[in-house]
Order: C-alpha cells, then sequence, then structure tokens
C-alpha cells in the first residue's frame, strides 16, 4: 500500500528528488482520486501535522487477540 509519495532527499545537490518514475507507476495502478491522496492530500497532512486518514483493505488486516500482549501482537 502507498499512502503518499515523497523522498529522502535532504539536499538537491547529492540526491536525486525527482518521483516521475514513481508517479508513472502508480498512474497506471491506482483510480485518479487515489493518486490525488497518495501524491498531494496525505502528504500536505503530513507537513501539517494532521491525522493521516488511510483505508486498510480487509484482506490486509489481521484478527484482534486480547490473550496477547502489544508487542506480542506487533511482534508476532
Amino acid at each position: 500500500m502507498v499512502h503518499f509519495l515523497g523522498t529522502d532527499a535532504i539536499s538537491i545537490e547529492r540526491r536525486n528528488t525527482d518521483t516521475s518514475s514513481a508517479l508513472k507507476a502508480l498512474k497506471g495502478k491506482v483510480a485518479p482520486e487515489a493518486l490525488e491522496r497518495i501524491v498531494s492530500v496525505n502528504s500536505q497532512a503530513i507537513i501539517e501535522n494532521r491525522y493521516l486518514d488511510v483505508h486498510v483493505p480487509k484482506e490486509l488486516c489481521l484478527p484482534y487477540d486480547r490473550s496477547k500482549s502489544f508487542l506480542s501482537r506487533l511482534f508476532g
């Protein structure tokens, strides 16, 4: 799952900040509305330290087991 598109570039002199190949790959795989969220809306929410509302497909959600501790659920 992709929630936002960005780079880890600290300095444009030393690292490539070109995301065009990632954007091109996403265009063929997600709906235009999802692309707008990934490229603009979600990235701006992170910059503004706002809650990022994402949809996790049901098939990716694990069942909640109350008998396990938080760390056990986190690391298996």
